[in-house]
């Protein structure tokens, strides 16, 4: 497969990307989460680690110099639960359902950190007419462009054609070896294309109790 005219990332930016997780880095993260959420797995919700950074940081910090090394995976950390909590009195199927994932907190802050890293680029590798995942872009301008766009056209009296996509759940349809080639030709390095293809592992609850079964998920990660 062809990735010619793929925006490609510079050696500074894969070598950034990559390098050593700083204190600094990890505790912006961390006081950067909603630390209010519903605790995963192990009990323990974002408020806690807050509240007690000076007692576990150092071993936080440990963990996460043992990730960058590759002595330890997500695979390790990234196991979740999923609540499904009803939006209807009267179930018929699974769409009356909400679920609620629910994740480890040491997890969180760990992603937390990379997709900091990754939206210093974003930028630079989302096209400017998408809108998603880009700071200082809202996704309502994409209708104000949609309608510039069919005002010119009334007014020059010019035929067009628009097309609207719909791409429902598009995050977990997301093929995860396509989008490890995305970023390989977008020219991510391979520890950081490693550290994305660790995949998420759900176990779903049953009146309380986690079922057997688990499968994986894509992280949400929009890439161009």
């Amino acid at each position: 497969m062809s990735w010619d005219g793929l925006y490609k990332i510079s050696d500074e930016e894969r070598i950034m990307l990559e390098a050593e997780f700083s204190v600094e880095e990890v505790s912006l993260a961390l006081s950067n989460y909603d630390g209010n959420k519903a605790p995963g797995p192990d009990g323990f919700n974002v408020n806690f680690i807050k509240a007690h950074w000076e007692e576990i940081q150092d071993d936080f910090i440990n963990f996460i110099h043992e990730f960058h090394k590759g002595g330890s995976t997500f695979r390790e950390i990234n196991r979740a639960f999923i609540a499904l909590i009803l939006k209807v009195i009267k179930t018929e199927t699974l769409k009356d359902y909400r679920p609620v994932c629910l994740v480890r907190s040491l997890y969180k802050v760990l992603a937390k950190v990379l997709a900091n890293r990754l939206m210093k680029m974003m930028d630079s590798i989302i096209g400017e007419t998408q809108m998603d995942f880009v700071s200082k872009r809202q996704i309502t301008d994409s209708f104000v462009i949609t309608e510039e766009i069919l005002n010119k056209w009334k007014g020059d009296k010019e035929g067009g054609l628009l097309v609207k996509l719909d791409f429902e759940k598009a995050y977990d349809n997301v093929d995860h070896e396509f989008l490890d080639h995305v970023l390989e030709g977008m020219g991510f390095g391979e520890k950081w294309r490693g550290w994305i293809k660790e995949y998420m592992w759900y176990d779903i609850l049953l009146d309380g109790s986690p079922l057997k079964v688990a499968f994986p998920r894509c992280f949400e990660l929009a890439i161009k």
